[in-house]
């Protein structure tokens, strides 16, 4: 968000980048872990329907879990504007779902003879039952 105003700068923009980096001063002990046990590779998709006031565009957000930490994640606003939650949610479950299917391979590359799918997990019953009909 912050490096949307990198042109135009103010006061709010600055108090807010310093509020950040304490942010991230205070959890430098906190990171990511991985595990040996858990090879699995899980999504999550989710998205807010006309979450950018300026525009009314939907943000996509996605991350996907493997061996218990995230290895891939994204956040950016969709292109069109959303008529419906269950259109936002199902634009953000394509974008996740492409993602899936890179990483799926490139796991397969690095880890022969591992899982065949990838569960994406949604929290839309409408974007759930469009992505279930195989007429879209």
């Amino acid at each position: 968000m912050m490096s949307r105003c990198n042109s135009n700068y103010g006061q709010v923009h600055w108090s807010a980048v310093k509020r950040i980096l304490r942010y991230l001063s205070q959890t430098r002990s906190l990171k990511l872990t991985y595990s040996k046990t858990d090879d699995e590779l899980v999504g999550f998709s989710d998205s807010d329907w006309g979450g950018d006031k300026t525009d009314m565009k939907s943000t996509t957000r996605y991350t996907f879990i493997l061996s218990g930490a995230a290895v891939s994640w994204n956040s950016k606003n969709q292109p069109t504007v959303a008529k419906s939650t269950t259109e936002a949610e199902y634009m953000a479950l394509s974008m996740a779902a492409s993602e899936a299917i890179w990483l799926k391979g490139i796991h397969q590359e690095l880890v022969p003879y591992t899982q065949n799918t990838v569960k994406i997990f949604c929290d839309n019953k409408g974007a759930i039952d469009l992505a279930r009909n195989p007429g879209y």
